[in-house]
């Protein structure tokens, strides 16, 4: 290699060195190419398109630059943690753990890779490896800031909020001037309702960091735990101000004018808390019913009746899913009388739901009570004629109604015509032809019931309307298919 080529190299390799620190990652891709071109066999450009093209989320194209650096040699630790940087890019984190560990099998004492192991972990749900590990950094690093951090996530993720204040309050002694660290140890203060030593930090967090957002929001909410409404103003006003679609905000300013009396201002701020999502039909978020909450009062104490009352019901509606799904639980438990009053309250709250109308009635089903179960369904199938469900399940009462199985026949196959893509009512109907001994009807529906999904074996074998198909070796041939 002559004397310029080196020269050239050095050169580019000072530009590269300095467009990734810049972040320059396309201007880097293009420089990278040509050093590489210069020198194929230094490793060192590859793995600089490697991490530029990481930044650029092109996962394709740091693949074939990877490939290229491993195929320079065996591979250093920044190669190998590229590597694991891929995989977590690809979300296989089982991989970036493989590679990390490789990494570190280099070099043992480095902090950062150690780091990087613990993340995976703590991803994962291995909350005890990814403590093991941030301990040990912490062991020979013990100012080691981000390990401090990621084990104050775990203790907040377990609900050990002795050990994550434990962890914040040595960070903030190590940096006592980083506002980060000041916010999230008030924030675990908070949580523990210490709010005054919590609004000292947050004080302190707002002298360093003056127009950071979260300062002023975080103080204004403290300031609302400690009954200080017209103070929790200053500084709600001003974090609204920073940003006026942040609801939460909205939320707390609409609560402080509530407190103070001041039913406009509080009518303006809720609304605002819900202008991304009027009618709860997203998130249905605590915020949401308190905010709607604090609107339904500022109507109220301004005499404006109808529109409180229609945002109390607002809410009130928005507990009949949750009644639904305390009775699905409770049906499953076999817990019926208790499912059955759930699925009572739902039908309350929306009477015009067919499926909760359908519930009463598979609640019905299961107690017995079939004429009630029928009066129930046939409901549910009046307010949807189109509910497959709803004919399907009074097909399942009626069929078990001696006489009445032509009824019920004619109810699954109608819910077949409603949704052809649904297994029950092919699974229903093989019931009833085994039952009538009608033998090759019975096995071309219950084939029919599990090429649409059908797969619960369990079931099938303690069914006894299908006891007369067992012995016959097509029944074996259908049990096989689930079973693949």
């Amino acid at each position: 290699m002559s004397e310029t080529t080196k020269e050239k190299i050095r050169i580019l390799t000072d530009i590269l060195n300095q467009q990734i620190k810049n972040s320059e990652w396309q201007k880097s891709l293009v420089i990278g190419e040509y050093l590489a071109t210069l020198n194929p066999e230094d490793p060192f450009a590859y793995k600089a398109m490697v991490f530029s093209s990481l930044e650029l989320n092109d996962l394709e194209l740091a693949e074939v630059y990877i490939k290229k650096a491993l195929e320079c040699g065996e591979a250093d630790t920044a190669t190998l943690q590229l590597m694991a940087r891929i995989c977590s890019t690809r979300g296989d984190l089982n991989g970036e753990i493989e590679w990390i560990t490789k990494a570190l099998d280099q070099d043992p004492d480095n902090p950062r890779a150690a780091f990087s192991l613990a993340l995976p972990y703590m991803t994962l749900g291995e909350y005890e490896r990814a403590e093991e590990i941030l301990k040990d950094i912490l062991a020979s690093h013990p100012d080691n800031i981000p390990s401090r951090r990621a084990l104050t996530d775990i203790y907040l993720s377990v609900q050990d909020l002795d050990k994550a204040e434990e962890q914040m309050r040595e960070a903030v002694r190590i940096q006592g001037n980083n506002p980060r660290l000041l916010h999230d140890l008030g924030y675990i203060l908070k949580r523990r309702k210490n709010y005054e030593e919590a609004l000292s930090l947050y004080f302190r967090a707002l002298e360093v960091s003056p127009h950071k957002f979260d300062q002023y929001s975080e103080i204004g909410d403290t300031l609302m735990a400690l009954d200080d409404p017209e103070h929790a103003l200053t500084y709600l006003r001003k974090a609204n101000q920073i940003d006026p679609f942040n609801s939460l905000v909205c939320y707390n300013l609409g609560r402080a004018y509530l407190d103070l009396c001041r039913y406009e201002q509080s009518e303006v701020a809720s609304r605002a808390a819900l202008q991304h999502d009027p009618d709860m039909t997203d998130g249905r978020t605590n915020l949401g019913l308190n905010a709607t909450v604090n609107l339904g009062w500022s109507y109220l104490n301004r005499g404006m009746l109808s529109e409180a009352e229609q945002c109390f019901r607002k809410n009130l509606l928005l507990s009949a899913s949750t009644y639904e799904n305390l009775g699905r639980s409770l049906l499953r438990q076999g817990k019926f009388e208790e499912a059955l009053q759930n699925f009572r309250r739902a039908v309350e709250l929306y009477p015009g739901d067919a499926m909760y109308r359908d519930l009463v009635g598979n609640a019905y089903l299961e107690l017995n009570q079939f004429d009630k179960a029928i009066e129930a369904l046939e409901k549910s199938i009046e307010l949807d004629p189109a509910y497959a469900l709803g004919h399907y399940d009074l097909g399942v009462v009626l069929s078990r109604i001696k006489g009445r199985e032509p009824e019920a026949l004619k109810l699954f196959k109608h819910a077949i015509t409603l949704n052809p893509e649904g297994a029950l009512p092919y699974y229903a109907i093989a019931c009833l032809y085994a039952l009538q001994k009608r033998r090759q009807l019975a096995f071309d529906y219950l084939l029919k019931s599990i090429e649409h999904g059908y797969d619960d074996l369990e079931y099938i074998d303690n069914d006894h309307d299908l006891d007369m198909l067992r012995e016959d070796p097509e029944f074996q041939k259908i049990m096989e298919k689930i079973k693949v």
